[in-house]
């Protein structure tokens, strides 16, 4: 997100390059957005430096060091 940020697209352009736009290309109709019947993937980033805080996939939190 940062770098798409960084070349100019807007923080709702870069998400829906990394998400919605990335699912839809691969034929995932239950990826890449928040609705019923998808998967309960979520990626939280900082606000100030769109660092990951976050990431949740099919609806558990995952941890990593």
């Amino acid at each position: 997100w940062r770098q798409l940020v960084s070349l100019g697209l807007s923080l709702q352009a870069a998400s829906d390059a990394c998400s919605r736009h990335a699912a839809d290309y691969l034929g995932l109709d239950d990826r890449g957005r928040l609705q019923p019947q998808a998967w309960a993937d979520v990626v939280e980033l900082d606000a100030a430096t769109l660092r990951v805080r976050r990431v949740v996939v099919e609806g558990e939190m995952v941890t990593w060091t």
